[in-house]
C-alpha cells in the first residue's frame, strides 16, 4: 500500500507593481497613498519610480511602506526649462508647463530599463496620463498599464464632457446672466450641474498656454483612453452617479 503523500499549497507571491507619477507634488502625494493602500493590505509589492531631485520628497512619503525606489536622471539644458528643476511646483510661467511635460519623454529609455530589469517581473505599471508616452513603453515590454490620475470621478466626467460638447465654443468669459453673474452651461447628462466659463478654462492657465494646454489635454484624454483601467481618488458614497456613469459611456473601466 503506497504511503499518503501530503502537500502544502502553495503560497502565491503578490503581484510587483510599478508605479511612476507625474513629476509633481500633487500628483505624486495620491500615487505615494496607493502604494502605501497596497502595502498595508498586502496587495502588491510596489516599485516607485522618481527622480533624482523628487527622491528626498518620495522617499520621506513612503516610509514605512515597505516600496523600492528607482531614481532616473532628468535631462539637463532642456531649453524653456530652468536648470535643475525636476517638479513642476518650479516652474514660472505655466507656458512652461506643457515643455516640462513633453520633456519627460526623455526619461523613457531609463524606464524601460529599470521595467526590463526588474525582479520579479512587473505586472502591472500605474502611471499618470501626463506621462503619455508609457503606452508605447509597456506595449513593447507587455506590461499592463493602468492611469491613475489622482483627481475625483466628477473631474475625469467633467473633463470628458467639456470634450463632447465643447462648451467654449458659445460660452465666453465675459457672458452674463440677467442678474450681471458669469453666464453657465448646463451639462446635458448632469443637468444639476452649471458651470462657467472660468470653470472649463481654469486650468489652462492664461491665454498664451491656453493651445500647447488643449494639446497636452488631449494627449492624456488619449492616454487614459488606451489604458487597461483607471484608478480614480473617490468612493461611491460620494459619486456613485459620476462612476457609473464613467463605466457606462466612457472607458477603461474605472
Amino acid at each position: 500500500m503506497a504511503a499518503a503523500s501530503s502537500s502544502s499549497p502553495q503560497i502565491q507571491a503578490p503581484p510587483h507593481i510599478a508605479i511612476f507619477p507625474f513629476l509633481a507634488k500633487g500628483h505624486t502625494i495620491p500615487m505615494i497613498h496607493l502604494a502605501h493602500y497596497l502595502h498595508r493590505h498586502g496587495l502588491a509589492t510596489v516599485t516607485f519610480f522618481t527622480t533624482h531631485g523628487n527622491a528626498p520628497f518620495v522617499r520621506e512619503g513612503l516610509s514605512g511602506a515597505d516600496a523600492s525606489v528607482v531614481e532616473l536622471t532628468f535631462p539637463t539644458n532642456v531649453p524653456g526649462i530652468p536648470p535643475g528643476v525636476e517638479s513642476a511646483e518650479g516652474l514660472t510661467p505655466l507656458a512652461s508647463f506643457t515643455v516640462f511635460a513633453d520633456a519627460t519623454l526623455l526619461l523613457r529609455p531609463q524606464l524601460e530599463a529599470s521595467l526590463a530589469e526588474m525582479q520579479p517581473p512587473a505586472s502591472l505599471l500605474v502611471t499618470d496620463p501626463f506621462l503619455y508616452w508609457t503606452k508605447a513603453s509597456t506595449e513593447r515590454l507587455d506590461i499592463p498599464k493602468v492611469s491613475f490620475f489622482g483627481i475625483s470621478a466628477f473631474a475625469h466626467v467633467m473633463r470628458e464632457l467639456r470634450v463632447r460638447h465643447d462648451p467654449c465654443a458659445t460660452l465666453r468669459h465675459d457672458d452674463v446672466d440677467e442678474d450681471g453673474n458669469p453666464a453657465t452651461f448646463t451639462v446635458p447628462e448632469f443637468p444639476q450641474v452649471k458651470l462657467t466659463f472660468e470653470d472649463f478654462m481654469a486650468p489652462f492657465g492664461d491665454p498664451a498656454s491656453i493651445a500647447p494646454m488643449l494639446e497636452l489635454d488631449g494627449k492624456l484624454g488619449k492616454a487614459v483612453e488606451e489604458s487597461q483601467g483607471l484608478i480614480i481618488n473617490t468612493f461611491l458614497g460620494l459619486e456613485a452617479p459620476y462612476v457609473d456613469f464613467w463605466n457606462q459611456h466612457v472607458g477603461p473601466r474605472a
